[in-house]
Parts: structure tokens; C-alpha cells; sequence
């Protein structure tokens, strides 16, 4: 089952006003991609590369954060670009590299709403939504010891751990991740990859 489609997608960001190069010349930004078609399959993966060739655009576009300037974006089908907010969200959720946000409730009444609002929403769509899976996501992401803290009080990787929780309590179809676990400890990012891959089966 195919869940993202690139079909002869180009896509480059806009220029800089007042950027220009050695000559004095403004620049002009090169495409990221260029008329580029490709599928990637339901389940769990993961795009290596070097820095700059396009990982996060990539990731932007098939989540239907960003709009391709030439081609269609598919997710399970759907063209992400015309789709409304919320139709959007249930269909992909997004850890963005670095992601933070203020809130002055705590981990565990934050987690609670994530998980009531999405199990709403997604009931419809056959996304997994039992009682278990908050229980499940505190354990596996070793949340117990941060429940009543505000995100404020947290560490980077105590951060990272509760946005992975916020992400699949929500239920989306599916979730998009950018570097989502460079902050956390190497025994957290080995259970957090194994319970993901479990998770996307």
C-alpha cells in the first residue's frame, strides 16, 4: 500500500530579498526538487542524507505543510495541498526539528487532552484509539517522573519523549518526524525507534 506519492513534483523556496551574490546579482534559489516522482510504502521509514539535500522539504511537502510549485503531493491518496486544517491533522501529524511551545498545564493534563481530542476525530478513520494507549506512551516513553511538571520545567530529551507521546495520541494516520530523538539519551532513542516501528505495523 503505497502512502506517499510524488508525481513529477517541483519545488523551490522563494528568494531572499536583498540576497545577492558575488556579482552583485540577486540570488536565485535552486529546486530542492525538480520534477521529481516517487512512492515510499505504509509503514515505518527513515530518510538518511547530508545536511541540504532535502529531507525536511521533503518531509514539509508529503505532511502538506509546504505546496509543491509544479505536481501533486498524495497522502493515502488525498491531495495534501487541498486539503482544509483539520482534514490535514488527521492526516498527518508533524515533530518539527527543534520544535517547542508554552503552556502552563501540566504533562499529564496536556497528554490527557491530546488524547481525548484526537480519539474524537480519528474514531471514524479506524485509527488505533484504545483505553491502553495512554498508559502505553507514558511507559514506553518514560514519562512517569515528568507528569506533573509544566514543559517549561523539562529537559530537551524529556521534551522530545513528550512530543512523540503528543504525536501518536493524537491519531493521525500518520507522523511525520524531523531529528525527533538527537536530545535523547541512546537507550531512550533505541526503545522510542523500536516502539515506533512496532507501532507503524
Amino acid at each position: 500500500m503505497k502512502s506517499i506519492s510524488f508525481n513529477d513534483v517541483s519545488f523551490a523556496y522563494p528568494a531572499v530579498e536583498g540576497d545577492l551574490d558575488s556579482d552583485g546579482k540577486p540570488v536565485i534559489p535552486r529546486a530542492v526538487f525538480d520534477h521529481f516522482t516517487g512512492e515510499i510504502p505504509a509503514g515505518f521509514t527513515s530518510l538518511i542524507g547530508p545536511n541540504g539535500s532535502g529531507k525536511s522539504t521533503f518531509m514539509m511537502l508529503a505532511s502538506g505543510r509546504l505546496v509543491p510549485q509544479n505536481g501533486k503531493v498524495l497522502l493515502f491518496g488525498q491531495d495534501v495541498a487541498s486539503l482544509d486544517g483539520e482534514r490535514k491533522n488527521l492526516l498527518a501529524s508533524v515533530i518539527y526539528q527543534n520544535m517547542e511551545f508554552e503552556s502552563r498545564d501540566k504533562v499529564s493534563q496536556l497528554l490527557s487532552f491530546v488524547y481525548a481530542d484526537g480519539a474524537l476525530k480519528a474514531n471514524a478513520k479506524g485509527i488505533r484509539t484504545d483505553v491502553d494507549l495512554l498508559t502505553e506512551v507514558i511507559d514506553v516513553f518514560e514519562l512517569e517522573k515528568v507528569m506533573n511538571h509544566g514543559l517549561t520545567e523539562l529537559s530537551k530529551g524529556e521534551i522530545q519523549r513528550v512530543l512523540l507521546a503528543f504525536s501518536l495520541l493524537y491519531g493521525s494516520a500518520s507522523v511525520f518526524m524531523d531529528e525527533p530523538l538527537f536530545a535523547m539519551e541512546d537507550r531512550q532513542k533505541k526503545s522510542a525507534l523500536k516502539y515506533l516501528g512496532e507501532f507503524a505495523e
